[in-house]
C-alpha cells in the first residue's frame, strides 16, 4: 500500500491542499455577494413592514391608551 505524498506547509504548500479530505470553510457552494445583498434587502423590508405596522397599531390605539393613563393618574392622585 502506498501513501500519497502531501505537500508540506513549510515548503510553501497550500494550506487547503495540505489535507486531501479538507472541506472548504464555505461549506461548498456558498452564497455569492449578490445573494447576500439580496438577503439584507429582505431583512430590511421585513423590518420596515414591522415598523409601519407598529406605528399603525399605536396610532389606532392612542386614544384608548391615553384614557387608560388618565384613569390611572386620577386614581393615583386620590392617594
Amino acid at each position: 500500500m502506498r501513501i500519497p505524498m502531501v505537500p508540506s506547509l513549510r515548503d510553501g504548500g497550500d494550506r487547503e491542499a495540505a489535507h486531501p479530505s479538507a472541506v472548504p470553510a464555505s461549506g461548498g457552494g456558498g452564497a455569492t455577494a449578490g445573494e447576500s445583498g439580496q438577503g439584507m434587502i429582505e431583512y430590511a423590508l421585513i423590518a420596515g413592514i414591522l415598523i409601519i405596522g407598529a406605528v399603525a397599531v399605536l396610532a389606532a390605539l392612542s386614544k384608548s391608551i391615553n384614557s387608560l393613563f388618565t384613569a390611572i393618574s386620577s386614581t393615583l392622585a386620590q392617594y
